[in-house]
């Protein structure tokens, strides 16, 4: 076999040097580099059997990753369970508080139902006991609402009492009586007043002996009461009738004179007065009768009106009438 022919010997080559950059005019100079060793990585160990090389270190330079679970995942795993309890209580709260308000809304409405009902049945038993009704006598009694926050205040804003059938006036009519600032426990109202609604035929109770008139005549015609005297007090026997205006004077009822018929002709009161002068002031003059009587002592009459369905008087009340008793019995006159 031939033998290769020998190479020459390799010339050692040197490295070629690469000039540094000149620096930049007016920049400091810069520093030499320190010459650095990067350690080189040893991925895993040595292998099984062979003992470590020289110069490397027995373990890895990068530890092996554990099989463990890290601590990261377990705490981004718990922050689901987190929002979890937080939007359960939320929830919770929420119900608590709709039920607490409803709970609430539910006691209000029924305290204010029995507050109201307390005060209903207390004001119409004191009622039928003043007027002396019959226990199934119908009372309507209306007061403001609410009414719980007044029955704790003890005084009630308003109060409204109506008796459709109430023995009045020696007959039967409707009262409604009106107060403000009335105590529940007894004691004097702000203000009250009162309506009393009559049948036409009370106006004869009501106005008693107007003297000289013909028994029975008295009647209502438009706005008037209407009576016919006794032909016999004229000397010419001629039919008379006389048309009186009601009204109220301390308390009294007054029917004064607005109207003249003479055998079927009408002339007013100061027509009569300006011809016959003082001998018709017997005639003209008001008749004043007392009606105290014919209601409570606690009312008093200021007004009065007529027409031919019903007689309408209006009355001042004693603050002190709905708890005082003197006051709901009948008054006198004097």
């Amino acid at each position: 076999m031939a033998e290769r022919p020998a190479l020459p010997p390799e010339e050692p080559t040197q490295p070629i040097e690469v000039p540094p950059k000149p620096p930049l005019p007016g920049a400091p100079p810069a520093a030499e580099p320190e010459a650095t060793t990067l350690p080189l990585p040893v991925v895993g160990g040595p292998a099984p059997g062979y003992p470590p090389a020289p110069g490397y270190p027995a373990t890895a330079a990068y530890p092996q990753q554990s099989a463990q679970p890290q601590s990261a995942p377990t705490e981004a795993g718990s922050q689901p369970k987190k929002r979890h309890r937080a939007a359960v209580a939320t929830v919770v709260t929420v119900i608590v508080v709709a039920v607490l308000a409803v709970a609430g809304v539910v006691g209000w409405f029924v305290g204010n139902a029995w507050a109201k009902d307390t005060v209903v049945a207390e004001v119409t038993t004191q009622t039928r006991t003043a007027l002396g009704l019959d226990a199934g006598q119908k009372v309507d009694v209306h007061v403001a609402e609410p009414m719980l926050p007044q029955l704790i205040a003890g005084r009630l804003s308003t109060l409204t009492i109506t008796v459709p059938d109430a023995p009045l006036a020696g007959t039967t009519g409707s009262l409604t009586v009106h107060a403000t600032d009335v105590p529940t426990g007894g004691g004097q109202a702000g203000s009250a007043q009162a309506t009393v609604r009559l049948k036409p035929d009370a106006i004869s109770k009501l106005a008693g002996d107007l003297g000289r008139i013909v028994p029975g005549s008295l009647h209502i015609d438009g706005k008037d009461v209407v009576v016919s005297l006794d032909p016999a007090q004229f000397l010419s026997g001629v039919s008379f009738a006389l048309a009186l205006e009601p009204s109220a004077k301390h308390g009294d009822l007054v029917l004064t004179p607005v109207k003249f018929t003479v055998g079927g002709l009408s002339m007013d009161a100061e027509t009569i007065r300006a011809r016959f002068g003082t001998l018709a002031e017997g005639i003209l003059a008001p008749r004043t009768t007392c009606v105290a009587d014919k209601f409570p002592k606690g009312l008093t009459l200021s007004k009065v009106a007529v027409s031919g369905s019903a007689v309408d008087a209006s009355f001042t009340v004693d603050p002190r009438m709905l708890s005082d008793a003197s006051l709901q019995r009948p008054g006198t006159c004097r």
